[in-house]
């Protein structure tokens, strides 16, 4: 477990005649004192691209005007919420389904304020608006976010068909990839089955949001929830129709990474 600790995955399942090869690629952070300041890094969910030798916010706003070619002007995301069908399973964090305890409750019984309930719509929108911030400014205002978040009633989700073991490295399925294959499938189904039409086709990005923590911030517990699932950027080996287009990846974000008495904030899985 310690060995991943601090780390996004990508998963990518490329599929070759009959046969389907997995990789787990480990996407290790830097740490800030190596690199004082801000930095652009490189995203692959995001289709950007941190230029070669650039370093500091200064220095991208001096050389702002060569990343025209690099950066998109702006990237539409769309962002679903999603909840699991309810469990008192022991080796998942939460009952499946969004916190939506008031602050007051949450501060109360947490004893801090960072990413605090209700993690409602608000909240993704106001994680959403952070994520546009860092990028703006990384960018020296090259790039602009744009993100949709579903559905649009306040503490609304869409509601999967399985529980959360089910999508994670506890799966039945064969293996990890077919996990999420089947989630972003089950997401489309329900987006398409709720209320509220989405065009699909507008969309650069895909972010599945869903309820409870993920599996890399399971350490503080020694892996007592291993069924929680991967902050990933996955890349599909069969795209999920959606509408009239076919999503190939997609970005897998938890509420939360705090569990087991870690605290920690989902800005830097999303950044």
């Amino acid at each position: 477990m310690s060995a991943v600790v601090g780390a996004v995955f990508l998963l990518a399942s490329s599929a070759a005649g009959q046969a389907q090869t997995t990789r787990l690629i480990p996407i290790q952070r830097t740490p800030e004192a190596a690199h004082p300041g801000p930095r652009l890094k490189d995203r692959p969910h995001l289709n950007l691209t941190r230029p070669a030798g650039l370093r500091s916010r200064p220095e991208l706003l001096r050389r702002s005007t060569q990343l025209g070619p690099v950066l998109p002007d702006t990237l539409r995301i769309l962002v679903l919420r999603l909840q699991f069908q309810p469990d008192d399973d022991p080796l998942t964090t939460g009952d499946g389904t969004f916190d939506l305890r008031d602050i007051e409750t949450f501060r109360h019984q947490e004893g801090h304020d960072i990413d605090a309930a209700p993690h409602n719509r608000g909240y993704v929108q106001r994680h959403m608006r952070a994520l546009h911030n860092y990028w703006w400014a990384n960018s020296g205002g090259a790039l602009n976010l744009e993100a949709d978040v579903f559905p649009t009633a306040a503490n609304q989700a869409y509601n999967l068909p399985r529980k959360m073991a089910y999508y994670g490295f506890e799966t039945p399925l064969p293996d990890l990839a077919s996990a999420f294959e089947t989630l972003v499938s089950d997401a489309v189904a329900a987006a398409e089955a709720g209320t509220g039409l989405i065009d699909w086709e507008q969309y650069d990005a895909f972010v599945l949001f869903h309820a409870g923590a993920d599996w890399q911030g399971d350490f503080a517990g020694s892996g007592d929830t291993p069924a929680d699932l991967p902050t990933a950027y996955v890349i599909l080996g069969q795209p999920v129709a959606a509408g009239s287009r076919a999503i190939r990846d997609a970005t897998i974000i938890p509420e939360t990474v705090s569990q087991d008495g870690f605290v920690g904030a989902i800005n830097g899985s999303f950044a």
